[in-house]
């Protein structure tokens, strides 16, 4: 059996180079879960849990149509007759950086929502703005920019 090299994006984690074999199993394995595949480029296949959404799973990364990958996935390359390849070492630089921040979802009543707050412990309440709603006129309020 062949070892490609792929991309793998676990939940609340940073993306990682895996060299695996090429199988069924493997890829199984990675994504917890029957496969689907999504096609990023011609070339680089990604995939993730089947029935991840309905599995509960939780939210891992956004796609650039908004979709929201619920639980690890996983990314390859296809040679164009549907076999896996390794990502080329440009590949793997891009899609490195295209998911390296951590992102975190929540999904309530079947709408996915970016927690941004999820990993932060740099929150820094010393600093929040106070806003003052005491006005002569209601309809008149003074804003100061700073450039």
């Amino acid at each position: 059996m062949k070892k490609i090299k792929g991309l793998l994006v676990n939940v609340g984690e940073k993306p990682v180079v895996v060299e695996f074999e090429d199988t069924y199993e493997n890829l199984y394995n990675f994504v917890e879960g029957r496969l689907e595949a999504v096609y990023l480029d011609n070339d680089v296949c990604l995939f993730c849990n089947e029935e991840g959404k309905l599995l509960g799973l939780e939210g891992n990364r956004a796609l650039s149509n908004n979709d929201i990958i619920a639980g690890n996935f996983i990314i390859v390359g296809d040679n164009g007759e549907g076999e896996n390849i390794s990502l080329t070492d440009e590949q793997l630089k891009k899609y490195n950086n295209r998911f390296e921040h951590v992102e975190h979802y929540i999904c309530i009543k079947n709408k996915w929502l970016e927690d941004k707050y999820e990993d932060s412990n740099e929150k820094d309440y010393n600093n929040e703005t106070e806003y003052n709603n005491e006005t002569e006129n209601d309809d008149e309020q003074d804003f100061e920019y700073e450039y």
